[in-house]
């Protein structure tokens, strides 16, 4: 009895040092993909960040494409956990959408392979595609939750088109990513224009305020006005 637990608790050892070396592969070849492009980034290289042997590397996948992929689905596994718990202020819909227009910014900062596949990845993100349009309507639906939560606490615009407005707060947001990683060689946004950014969109739909036309449409001073 006591060699069975001897043997488990080595085998215990074991595979936690492996998981250990798997997770440090990983970050290795994230920090790796995200600098030097898929083409630039070399096993051996990966190998050495992490400090292990090319060959355990290919003891966990077959070859580097492999090891992308497996990068790119921590990287977005991530980053849906982490964004389902943002967590929602009670009775309070500006902060609520204020958080649901930062918290994606702040989420991502941390995942530079999937920054790299949302601006530039044509090839990979076509494959991810279906999985991309389920997540742009779940999103888009949250933002039309918390414009009809503030509407119901009278302090958005009772006239607001919630579905059109989702969608302009919606591409807003995404384009502002686009742009703002295309146009500075994939760093992200600062913390204080992404804030900005969600005050100005705020301003957008609280009653009284005329920045767009939140009825029917006019996304284009909205555009103008964020400085594009």
């Amino acid at each position: 009895m006591g060699r069975k637990r001897e043997k488990n608790r080595v085998m215990n050892k074991r595979q936690q040092q492996s998981e250990i070396r798997h997770q440090r592969i990983l970050q290795a070849a994230s920090h790796r993909f995200a600098r030097f492009g898929y083409q630039s980034a070399s096993m051996d290289d990966i190998a050495r960040d992490a400090g292990v042997s090319k060959g355990l590397i290919y003891c966990f996948y077959k070859n580097k494409q492999a090891l992308y992929e497996a990068t790119l689905r921590r990287e977005l596994s991530q980053w849906l956990e982490e964004s389902a718990h943002i967590a929602p202020h009670k009775n309070d819909p500006v902060a609520d959408l204020q958080s649901l227009i930062c918290a994606p910014f702040d989420i991502l900062r941390n995942k530079p392979v999937l920054q790299t596949l949302l601006t530039g990845d044509t090839e990979t993100l076509t494959r991810y595609q279906p999985l991309f349009r389920r997540l742009r309507r779940r999103w888009r639906n949250r933002i039309m939750a918390i414009l009809k939560d503030g509407i119901a606490h009278n302090v958005f615009d009772r006239e607001m088109d919630t579905v059109h407005t989702a969608g302009i707060i919606y591409t807003l947001q995404r384009s502002y990513l686009d742009r703002a990683v295309i146009n500075t060689n994939n760093k992200m946004p600062a913390p204080e224009a992404v804030l900005a950014l969600s005050e100005f969109v705020v301003k957008a739909v609280v009653k009284n305020q005329n920045v767009i036309d939140v009825k029917s449409g006019g996304s284009q001073g909205l555009i103008e006005d964020a400085g594009w």
